[in-house]
């Protein structure tokens, strides 16, 4: 009974100064969720196994819109679906409609990509056969009926595209234009990839306003395998450029419109770059910033915990990185800045390996610029009900007070690998309870004398037994 005794004496008198020297320093250092919170887990409205629901995510004025591109539809198997909900601004969430191609077949993957903006709608299908031309790829465009559903309104594809190509991996829209990628496209160089840009002519229909390439670019850089556009600026990633000599360290570039043709304008690097860094694997544009996700750095003796690089455009009209963003709490293997997105001010950044409520969930970044543009890590999400490598934070998406964290690897119930969709809501919070004065240095010294008081009646409690 003796020895009873003692060890659960010990135990609670450490366990009580555990938590005060814990609660003493943690909001200092703890970077938690914030005002946001968990409205919704959505799982297709067809779930199936290995369907990767949350292949592609998009978000705009109270839409938001989820790829499946793995999906059966008719017995078609790959043929690939993408889904429309409407969600309030408290994040509540209501399916609004489920979209397939017109003509779509097996293997299209359809929904491996989504671009929404101005009520416009782009969805990849990136290996829908053209021509007799097998994964040539495809873009479906679809816009508003006028009573809150989409409709198809054509059908894009890159003019010179070969087989294999895959057009559609990638896309983005601005809500008049559409840009579209192919990362196994041919510029000068084949196979290097090379993004498309369509805009509307008089006529209502959709032309080909430019084909964007690296001029410098070689073979299998995946250049196209991230993009951005905002007016009259096209920001595009190739994670495994070669740069200086160092293999897929990766670059980014910087392209704008003027006088009826693309231009590039600056190629951006990371200062400290080295090989297999993977910079521009997520890009986003935000005004005259650019973000630039390198989610294979290595850092602290962490391989591949990941980065973000903000680069600034400054009145010259040159482009200089301003900072490098590590996630504060960033370990091996997260992969941070493997997803990016930006609406005005605020940016989310994916990191899909990173342990959120359980091993290798995936977390996601919220980041919110100041009045002098630098950006600050505001709050860490993870999935309510996590799944390890479930690949939460793989594919994001940000608009005002929402924000949209897809698990495309995770199981829906019992059927595996089928993929949720989490939608986060930001609400503002009552101010927390004051902090007693005894607050910092004096809350240590009160659990000091915690451990000595509890010292003191352990001695009593052993001498007694």
């Amino acid at each position: 009974m003796t020895r009873r005794c003692t060890v659960t004496a010990k135990r609670n008198a450490w366990r009580a100064a555990a938590w005060l020297l814990g609660w003493a320093v943690l909001p200092a250092a703890a970077l938690d969720q914030g005002t946001w919170r968990e409205a919704a887990a959505l799982g297709s409205p067809a779930p199936e196994a290995g369907s990767e629901f949350g292949s592609a995510l998009a978000l705009d004025a109270g839409r938001l819109v989820v790829g499946q591109r793995f999906a059966t539809v008719g017995g078609n198997a790959l043929q690939g679906s993408a889904h429309v909900y409407r969600v309030a601004a408290d994040g509540v969430v209501v399916l609004s409609q489920s979209l397939f191609a017109s003509d779509g077949v097996a293997d299209d993957r359809f929904g491996a990509s989504a671009a929404l903006g101005g009520g416009l709608l782009a969805i990849g299908a990136q290996r829908a056969d053209i021509d007799a031309m097998q994964w040539r790829g495809a873009l479906y465009v679809f816009a508003p009926d006028g009573q809150e559903l989409f409709v198809q309104s054509a059908k894009l594809t890159a003019p010179d595209g070969q087989t294999f190509d895959e057009f559609g991996t990638t896309a983005a829209t601005d809500g008049a234009t559409i840009l579209g990628g192919t990362p196994q496209g041919d510029g000068a160089i084949a196979d290097q990839g090379a993004a498309y840009h369509f805009s509307v002519d008089t006529g209502g229909l959709w032309q080909l306003s430019g084909k964007l390439t690296d001029p410098a670019g070689g073979s299998a850089d995946q250049f196209a395998i991230a993009l951005d556009l905002l007016g009259d600026l096209a920001l595009i990633g190739a994670p495994r450029a070669t740069v200086g000599g160092n293999v897929f360290q990766g670059r980014a570039q910087v392209f704008r419109f003027g006088g009826g043709v693309w231009q590039l304008e600056a190629t951006l690097t990371a200062g400290d770059g080295q090989p297999f860094d993977a910079f521009g694997s997520a890009v986003a544009l935000a005004g005259d910033q650019a973000l630039i996700g390198a989610s294979a750095v290595d850092d602290g003796g962490l391989n591949n915990r990941g980065a973000v690089y903000v680069f600034d455009l400054l009145p010259s009209g040159q482009w200089v990185e301003r900072q490098k963003l590590l996630a504060p709490d960033g370990q091996e293997e997260d992969l941070f800045g493997d997803a990016l997105d930006v609406a005005g001010d605020r940016a989310v950044a994916g990191a899909p390996q990173a342990t959120g409520n359980t091993e290798r969930s995936g977390v996601v970044y919220v980041l919110d610029r100041d009045g002098e543009g630098g950006w600050q890590f505001t709050a860490r999400l993870a999935a309510g009900q996590g799944q390890s490598f479930s690949g939460f934070g793989r594919r994001v998406a940000i608009a005002g007070e929402l924000l949209a964290a897809a698990a495309p690897s995770a199981a829906d119930g019992a059927i595996g690998d089928a993929g949720l969709v989490h939608v986060f809501a930001s609400m503002t919070l009552p101010e927390p309870a004051a902090v007693p004065a005894i607050a910092g240095p004096a809350l240590v010294l009160l659990a000091l004398s915690l451990l000595l008081a509890a010292r003191f009646v352990l001695r009593r409690a052993t001498h007694r037994s």
